[in-house]
């Protein structure tokens, strides 16, 4: 992704509980998806289909997190698509700060508007001058 993100930085009023898996996973909390997000999509609409997103960045305990839902088209390939998920990651002012990005919530692509995004903490402060904000994606190869 040769282009710069630009984001909102909001501070959400929820605060949901979480399970034990998603707290091993880095998970700090859970957020409804908003008009807020930037949404986005990888891959083609061809057999191996791609997969759509919603990202949005906000601050919590003074440090900025990454919230994120995606959704497969093709659920035959779910496993290929969480694996270029795990081998992408999140990049503040150049830096890897969010890597592997399996974390976000699986949700249905035609349910956007009731989906709910995982959050977790880029381990940057809130007053970080940021000068850009980029995904690497995955440059690997599957198979399927």
């Amino acid at each position: 992704m040769n282009s710069k993100l630009i984001f909102l930085i909001t501070v959400p009023l929820v605060a949901l509980s979480l399970d034990a898996q998603a707290a091993s996973d880095g998970i700090t909390r859970q957020i409804p998806v908003t008009a807020d997000f930037i949404e986005g999509s990888v891959g083609s609409g061809g057999t191996a289909g791609g997969i759509e997103y919603r990202i949005n960045l906000t601050v919590a305990n003074n440090f900025i997190e990454l919230c994120g839902a995606v959704a497969y088209s093709n659920v035959r390939l779910k496993i290929q698509y969480r694996n270029f998920l795990r081998d992408s990651a999140f990049v503040i002012n150049g830096k890897k700060v969010v890597k592997d990005l399996r974390y976000w919530n699986t949700v249905n692509r035609r349910a956007w508007k009731s989906a709910k995004a995982n959050c977790r903490s880029t381990g940057i402060k809130a007053n970080t001058k940021i000068k850009d904000i980029d995904i690497a994606w995955s440059k690997r190869t599957y198979r399927y």
